[in-house]
């Protein structure tokens, strides 16, 4: 993962990034259920992790939404999107390739490093490293 120094432009991307994931999770929230949300328009573009929660004050999605911030930066580098889905009976965590399909699909949380390694497994992801 690129090294992340402290610097007024990478504040300012962390602060957009926050932003942003915030948008995702506010707009993913008028969706009442996953499978009713339209992916197409990330597909070849993005990798999109989907979590799904009972709402904005489950444990499960606070801490998983905690461990995604802290490596925005990693998130960026893999074309990572976050959209998140509330009303759902359970929390879950879904991995969507780019190509549009469903990579992983768990009920707990997913570490960054785990995230990371398989993404990084990929075909497709390896070769945005090679190139």
């Amino acid at each position: 993962m690129a090294n992340f120094k402290s610097t007024p432009s990478n504040w300012l991307i962390a602060l957009g990034a926050i932003f942003i994931f915030a948008i995702a999770t506010v707009c993913a929230a008028k969706s009442t259920t996953a499978s009713s949300m339209d992916l197409t328009p990330y597909q070849w573009k993005n990798r999109v992790l989907l979590i799904t929660a009972p709402n904005q004050e489950d444990t499960n999605y606070r801490n998983q939404a905690a461990a995604l911030m802290s490596v925005y930066p990693g998130l960026m580098e893999r074309d990572l999107i976050v959209l998140t889905t509330f009303e759902a009976a359970a929390f879950t965590v879904t991995l969507i390739g780019k190509d549009g399909g469903v990579k992983l699909k768990r009920d707990e949380m997913l570490s960054s490093a785990e995230l990371f390694a398989i993404i990084d497994a990929m075909p497709m992801r390896r070769a945005e490293m090679r190139d």
